[in-house]
């Protein structure tokens, strides 16, 4: 199915439908996420050197814990807690 199409079945649903449609989506979202969490926390370890894909956490940083789907990051005595989507290696 092309988007054209998905849109176009969409305008005939109702109500009902549409929050099945919502829920059965926004589960998939979560799946592919969690996914891809686990297959980057699986080349990552701690004491890694990496970069971070976010426009206020500029520069290398050091992984300090690495969890299910976030990790720790410090850099110069700062330290936040990411999701690890947002890690570049």
């Amino acid at each position: 199915m092309t988007v054209s199409q998905i849109s176009n079945g969409i305008k005939t649903m109702n109500q009902n439908d549409l929050r099945e449609l919502n829920d059965l989506v926004v589960k998939q979202l979560k799946h592919n996420s969690r996914i891809e969490s686990l297959q980057k926390s699986s080349s990552i370890e701690v004491g890694q050197i990496v970069e971070v894909n976010h426009p206020k956490l500029n520069g290398k940083w050091e992984i300090t814990k690495v969890k299910v789907t976030k990790c720790d990051i410090t850099q110069d005595h700062q330290h936040y807690t990411i999701p690890m989507s947002l890690i570049c290696s």
